[in-house]
């Protein structure tokens, strides 16, 4: 595989000269979803998210299509230096916007202000609630939920799994139709990529503490769980497949090492002619890549014909390796931090936040990434199987977990303080966006408990009240 690593490698070296971090700000950008329900809780119907499509080309975007099916999928419209982008990413009562990268906190949040004021018109036109909250709090989960697109294609076949959705509902990928997250990407060099990807992982318990807000569906408020949108990983994706979700089993000492652990991860599916292929039958991408070559062989005996690829109707087909491919199965990995296709560092652990603190996953994220050797030694100062650990505590039990007697509120904090020196180096002030953090800290509640206190006393309707979009 020493094709594929080199192509990674030159891939990042490109991409880095034209970033030129040595001579200007280090830029940042996010994805923001949100459940959209009506005034009821209750799942809004995808003659909305259509209306949606609409009302954005009134405001001067463009139409965004599916590659396959042709299908409006979408609006896009031109950023500085990318594009912004509105789309469904599962389901369609979920809208994720994908914003265009920009160079300080105080500029994302402008146009995060833009975006709500957009998306509170389209709630009083069309009578629909976006949330600030991680999970959609009454609908539940299936496959009538799902967005038609390519990508969502072949989930159900590839990993299958029914412990938590009924078969007449669909399969357990079907959960994501309902979560809703705040990740941010953020241009990392190559010297500070692999240190970027251990610290974001080791972290992820001591984010999801401070930022879980997922623990109301179905109606109630969950027993165990105040961080349920992470756990879906984790319901969906069993057996050999576990590795690709949550924290890995280990920290990466290289970008070699990186590179070859996520070719190591079994494919899903290739792009021909925009038509996506599934490929069920490899145990590793590094088994597609390679197939035919030295000593690896295919155990399906497909080898002479190569008609391994299984087509959208279930048909079988020819397919043979592009260097392509390995940008395609770079997206097919989910844990809580990674390198994107795109190579800027993906931290993806954080549920939505509150309507009034969106900023904080953000400003985390760049101080951090500021102030990285900080936070490397902060990492290494626990054992990485505790660090692991103290993900699944913190889903349950936010910033009253504890792993091995140690209380995941003090790396919380610390991790808040290595961000606020962070941003301090950058001198632009953007460190007031870590308030909110710090006082959930000295309070020891995390949204999901919020949440839990506003469904008690309103139910619902009180919590879609309090937790809307708005400008």
């Amino acid at each position: 595989m020493k094709e594929a690593i080199e192509y990674f490698l030159k891939r990042f070296e490109e991409i880095e000269l034209k970033r030129d971090l040595r001579n200007r700000k280090r830029r940042i950008g996010a994805e923001l979803k949100f459940p959209v329900v009506s005034p009821d809780g209750r799942a809004a119907g995808i003659e909305k998210t259509e209306a949606l499509w609409e009302y954005f080309l009134t405001r001067g975007w463009d139409y965004l299509l599916d590659s396959f099916s042709g299908e409006i999928i979408g609006a896009t419209r031109q950023g500085e230096l990318n594009e912004d982008r509105v789309a469904c990413e599962t389901g369609f009562c979920k809208v994720e916007f994908s914003l265009a990268h920009t160079d300080s906190l105080h500029k994302l949040n402008e146009h995060i202000k833009e975006i709500k004021r957009l998306i509170s018109q389209f709630s009083l036109e069309q009578g629909v609630r976006f949330l600030g909250f991680g999970i959609q709090p009454i609908t539940s989960p299936g496959k009538h939920l799902l967005m038609k697109k390519s990508r969502n294609i072949f989930w159900d076949r590839i990993f299958g799994g029914n412990r938590h959705i009924v078969p007449e509902d669909g399969t357990d990928v079907h959960l994501f139709t309902l979560s809703a997250s705040n990740q941010v990407h953020i241009d990392v060099t190559m010297e500070e990529a692999v240190d970027a990807v251990n610290v974001f992982n080791g972290l992820a318990g001591a984010q999801i503490a401070m930022t879980a807000n997922s623990n109301i569906w179905k109606g109630h408020v969950d027993p165990e769980y105040k961080c349920l949108g992470e756990m879906f990983w984790d319901w969906w994706l069993k057996e050999h497949n576990q590795c690709r979700c949550g924290v890995p089993e280990r920290k990466f000492n290289s970008l070699e090492d990186y590179f070859s652990a996520v070719l190591d991860y079994p494919p899903v599916y290739v792009r021909r002619d925009g038509m996506p292929i599934g490929l069920p039958h490899c145990p590793t991408f590094t088994h597609f890549y390679t197939c035919g070559e030295n000593d690896f062989s295919c155990d399906y005996g497909y080898r002479a014909d190569n008609m391994c690829g299984l087509t959208p109707e279930g048909n079988a087909t020819a397919v043979t390796k592009i260097i392509q491919d390995l940008d395609q199965h770079f997206t097919f990995f989910w844990h809580t931090a990674r390198l994107s296709r795109y190579y800027t560092l993906e931290n993806r652990v954080n549920d939505q936040q509150p309507p009034d603190d969106i900023m904080t996953i953000p400003a985390l994220t760049l101080g951090i990434m500021e102030n990285l050797s900080e936070a490397v030694s902060l990492i290494n100062a626990y054992p990485w199987e505790m660090l692991q650990e103290a993900r699944l505590a913190a889903a349950r039990s936010g910033l009253s977990a504890e792993v091995r007697n140690i209380p995941v509120l003090e790396i919380s904090r610390s991790s808040v303080e290595v961000a606020e020196r962070g941003l301090k180096k950058r001198g632009l002030g953007e460190e007031v966006y870590l308030t909110e953090l710090s006082r959930r800290i000295q309070e020891g509640r995390c949204p999901a408990d919020n949440a839990a206190d506003i469904f008690d006393e309103s139910g619902v309707r009180g919590l879609v009240e309090r937790m809307r979009i708005s400008h």
